[in-house]
């Protein structure tokens, strides 16, 4: 039976041919009877995605073409951009259903459902919240535009490892009270379901606030995983293995 929808986050495709393989097939199976009506992309599909169409490599117009497919087959497909995307939103919009720089507050079976990328979660990983602010900004979009595209793509393997690097004693754990604080209010205020990537680890936190119950799922990288979400037409849901 077709899910509600699928929840996949953190996919971090960087050109290895399983794993672009392993997405196509992962797509194609969606559109099935098995598959999911929508499918929400929690960010950094690719280990490294600028909104400029000069720099699209070969693997990352493969993937855009399964999302195209995808959506000729009638499943939408929904998408919210990463601290590896920049620019993307803007630039390929149109390829979604519906694409955010923040998060969707959306109805999925019966539930009220956030689905944020999660890199905006730990307020006190203030060395990635300034990163984020130097890197996703106007000079740093239009320096892009400006440069030849074989020195934009050198700058571009250079913001990668630099992305790599960033912050490794915030990556050591996971901020579970953070997590919690972010959630809280948004139970309160009727949220039943709140979903993260970003942590590469898969937890769940169940949330009491303002009297209510909700729920926060973190997914787990589809990079090394490859298991996704699936919520089903019952309000389940459940983090599953993709089998090819």
């Amino acid at each position: 039976m077709r899910a509600a929808a699928a929840f996949v986050a953190d996919l971090h495709l960087a050109g290895d041919p399983e794993d672009t393989a392993a997405l196509l097939a992962f797509l194609e199976a969606l559109a099935g009877p098995d598959g999911a009506d929508t499918l929400y992309i929690l960010g950094d599909l690719f280990d490294l995605w600028l909104g400029s169409p000069k720099l699209q490599l070969d693997f990352q117009r493969e993937v855009v073409r399964g999302i195209e497919r995808l959506r000729e087959a009638g499943v939408k497909v929904k998408f919210v951009e990463g601290n590896r995307e920049f620019r993307v939103v803007r630039a390929f919009g149109s390829l979604f259903t519906a694409a955010t720089e923040d998060a969707f507050d959306d109805e999925v079976a019966g539930l009220r459902v956030h689905v944020a990328h999660g890199d905006r979660v730990n307020t006190d990983d203030h060395l990635y919240r300034l990163w984020r602010r130097v890197s996703k900004n106007r000079p740093t979009f239009l320096l892009f535009d400006l440069l030849p595209r074989r020195a934009a793509l050198a700058l571009a393997q250079a913001l990668e490892r630099r992305l790599r690097g960033t912050n490794r004693r915030m990556k050591r754990y996971f901020p579970e009270a953070h997590c919690r604080r972010y959630a809280e209010p948004r139970v309160a205020a009727g949220t039943d379901l709140l979903l993260f990537g970003h942590f590469h680890v898969e937890r769940r936190l169940p949330i009491q606030a303002g009297g209510r119950r909700g729920e926060v799922v973190c997914l787990p990288d589809w990079r090394t995983s490859r298991r996704y979400l699936r919520l089903d037409r019952d309000g389940r849901a459940e983090v599953v293995p993709f089998k090819m």
